[in-house]
């Protein structure tokens, strides 16, 4: 969307002194369209606006900015954002530039990016010959469909998963996100991974939690 070229509105006095008027700050025209790493932002264009200023930041005191994303100038009134970090909230707000004065901040837009990797969550109910794996599914949307329509966990006795002693393919199609793991040994270190199928035999597996098996 583009905005209408403009110059600064203008307030006149008795006597014909000018007092300029800093333009409108914009509103969000609706809520962000979400990207495999980042969204696409966009605000309704304001009268008078010749350039938009753009602030996206980690926390939402804007202490913290995302780097290019500080007063960014912008002559259009969406701005697709790119190279954030998965399943991450990042806070935006914009205001207008009339070429002289600049608005106050629109409201503060939130916006969590998806999350397009499985996550492995500390093992739970831990006992000497059995523990509980637990994970996080990624997000579903159009791009993957059913993709990744089967996944996989592994779990090790060997940092690396030369020796793997449990694992199991689970359709994506099910509610599952974990399983109890029997027959283990005592006071024996586990390391657990969760993936989903790239192509056979390839997967993208998560992050690597650990647990040691009680006395």
């Amino acid at each position: 969307m583009s905005l209408g070229m403009g110059l600064g509105l203008a307030r006149y006095r008795q006597g014909g002194t000018v007092d300029p008027v800093a333009p409108d700050a914009p509103t969000w025209y609706d809520g962000a369209i979400f990207t495999d790493n980042g969204f696409t932002l966009n605000w309704d264009p304001v009268s008078g606006a010749v350039y938009y200023k753009l602030d996206i930041a980690t926390d939402a005191e804007f202490t913290s900015f995302v780097s290019g994303y500080e007063d960014l100038t912008e002559s259009e009134t969406s701005k697709e954002v790119s190279g954030l970090d998965e399943d991450t909230t990042y806070y935006c707000r914009v205001r207008t530039w009339d070429g002289v004065l600049i608005s106050e901040n629109s409201e503060t837009q939130a916006n969590t990016t998806l999350m397009w990797h499985f996550i492995a969550l500390p093992m739970t109910y831990i006992d000497n010959d059995k523990f509980t794996v637990n994970w996080r599914k990624p997000d579903p949307n159009e791009e993957w469909g059913t993709d990744y329509w089967l996944y996989a966990y592994e779990v090790a006795d060997i940092v690396d998963f030369s020796n793997v002693i449990a694992e199991d393919n689970i359709n994506n199609n099910t509610e599952t996100v974990s399983v109890a793991i029997n027959g283990l040994s005592s006071e024996t270190q586990y390391w657990f991974r969760v993936g989903y199928r790239i192509e056979a035999p390839v997967f993208d597996w998560s992050n690597v939690v650990t647990a040691t098996t009680k006395a």
